[in-house]
């Protein structure tokens, strides 16, 4: 198991109002806790020994230390890690160098370890993972870094996409009865209407490093208990999450692809929001621009960027494929997830009424962990 020290907070007897300690002493009904029995409580340091359970991680570590002295390390924690850091040597995000070859002043800026456990949009646990991340608090602006803004969809624009889409879903399937198919034969085939989702994995390392942008190293996390220190180090050659400017960088990277490659045009009220227009050629194929001066387009695609989640829908399944294959070709199909219709989107439940023809957005999940937090404290 692992040892957690708890501290306990000194009552101030003189001023009980909006005191911790004293609301909780007396929310406890049945305590037998006296007033100087607290006091001598708040003094003392209490060692808790938690065993290992079978199941999985109900509480995430904030440090590697923890994470290493954590009953979890070798089954959830250790894997994450090792996935994480795999994963960024693989797509080439550092040059892994002895701590000798760094140049003489340049500073090593520290990195982290991240960790997370993911769980859905009802709370279930879905898995353990690892972020590394780079220590951006301890750049220095002008030397390590430039600029830093960037844009995302706002949550207004993906309340308007998803109701956009919900009223051009249920009109479609509704045309489509009038017009002599069954109701299943029509939710069938108006299943592009619905809001799909791709995501890109850990996005930020797959943009270039910008031109003229100052060299940077990091220091690189020893998963070894009996070595505190790595003694190799990171020559960045791509951004990394913690970055000051990766968000920008991501965000460029993004937007050029949107508009050369899916001939996308951004909205003029929320940049992060995209339209693209598909066209019909001389040979039957779906075009993303016209051939003719005079074509007109046949299907179209909306979609919402925010930061590496993509939501978007569409008036024909031919055009959904067509933009969802545009991501394969970029960035591969190990570095792009889902695709199909969105059951979650930044935190949120999304679901569809086949009955109905309604769509419903909610946060289940959110919503029993703040009803958990706040019955410890009835």
């Amino acid at each position: 198991g692992v040892v957690h020290e708890i501290l306990t907070v000194q009552p101030k007897l003189d001023c009980t109002q909006d005191d911790v300690m004293f609301d909780i002493w007396q929310s406890s009904k049945d305590t037998k806790i006296s007033v100087p029995h607290l006091q001598m409580l708040s003094k003392s340091v209490f060692r808790v020994c938690r065993h290992s359970p079978s199941g999985p991680p109900t509480y995430e570590v904030k440090t590697l230390r923890e994470a290493l002295m954590s009953e979890h390390w070798e089954t959830h924690w250790k894997p994450a890690c090792i996935k994480e850091l795999e994963g960024l040597e693989r797509r080439g995000v550092w040059d892994t160098i002895h701590r000798s070859q760094v140049p003489k002043g340049a500073s090593i800026i520290p990195s982290r370890l991240v960790f997370k456990i993911k769980v859905d949009a009802d709370n279930v646990f879905d898995k353990c993972k690892a972020r590394l991340v780079f220590r951006g608090d301890r750049a220095v602006h002008e030397r390590d870094y430039f600029d830093t803004s960037s844009h995302m969809m706002s949550s207004m624009s993906l309340k308007i996409l998803l109701s956009l889409s919900t009223g051009e879903w249920g009109n479609a399937v509704e045309q489509a009865i009038n017009n002599g198919a069954t109701r299943e034969e029509a939710l069938e085939l108006c299943e592009c209407f619905k809001v799909h989702t791709v995501d890109i994995s850990q996005a930020y390392v797959v943009a270039d490093w910008p031109v003229g942008a100052p060299a940077l190293f990091m220091e690189l996390p020893s998963l070894d208990p009996s070595r505190a220190r790595n003694m190799y180090c990171a020559a960045m050659r791509r951004m990394l999450y913690g970055i000051p400017s990766s968000g920008r960088v991501w965000e460029k990277h993004l937007d050029a692809f949107l508009r050369k490659d899916c001939n996308a045009r951004p909205m003029v009220g929320d940049r992060s929001v995209y339209k693209m227009l598909f066209y019909r050629g001389s040979d039957g194929s779906l075009r993303k621009t016209p051939e003719t001066k005079g074509d007109r387009s046949v299907a179209s695609v909306m979609c919402g960027t925010f930061v590496d989640d993509i939501g978007f829908w569409g008036t024909t399944d031919e055009a959904v494929s067509m933009f969802r294959n545009e991501f394969y070709n970029k960035f591969g199909k190990d570095g792009v997830t889902g695709g199909g219709v969105a059951s979650t989107m930044l935190g949120m439940k999304i679901s569809y009424d086949d009955e109905e023809l309604s769509s419903l957005m909610s946060m289940p999940g959110y919503i029993d962990a703040i009803v958990a937090r706040f019955e410890k404290f009835p």
